[in-house]
């Protein structure tokens, strides 16, 4: 998701990136990473000498691509609870007019509206996914996010 997000950036397109998951540092080394053509593991090792030259080899693409890029907002909820409630004031910080789409990375991770009953396991989601679906229209945002699923659950009706 953090790839399609800075894809559309590098097109020019105002994103919103909300991660449930990683730390805001992980995701800005999985950017630098997409951004310099840099093997992530590089750039998270400790070797300050190798990274730095890395670094310094991959400036000419970084420049050239931050020149025409949008906005990338990468807003870091992964320490907390978090509720559609909470992405509605994250666009409203940011500005409705300012974005183009959001990726949430990932629905699973968000939380019923506060105070909602759910008797099975498939309500509460089926909440989030309307609520964001409502989002969405009301501030006319495209929004992205996805579901992890295990094998087992692959192979279930």
């Amino acid at each position: 998701m953090q790839n399609m997000a800075y894809r559309q950036a590098l097109k020019g397109y105002n994103v919103l990136f909300v991660t449930l998951e990683d730390s805001k540092e992980a995701c800005m080394f999985k950017q630098l990473a997409l951004m310099t053509d840099i093997i992530l593991l590089n750039l998270q090792s400790v070797h300050k000498e190798r990274k730095q030259e890395q670094l310094e080899n991959g400036m000419p693409k970084l420049k050239k691509q931050l020149a025409d890029m949008g906005q990338l907002w990468i807003v870091d909820r992964s320490e907390r609870e978090f509720r559609v409630s909470d992405l509605r004031a994250i666009i409203h910080e940011v500005g409705v007019e300012n974005i183009d789409v959001i990726y949430v990375d990932y629905i699973g991770k968000i939380m019923p509206p506060i105070g909602m009953r759910t008797t099975t396991m498939y309500e509460g989601p089926k909440e989030v996914a309307a609520s964001l679906r409502r989002l969405a229209m009301e501030t006319a945002i495209p929004t992205v996010t996805a579901a992890q699923i295990n094998r087992g659950g692959m192979n279930k009706k």
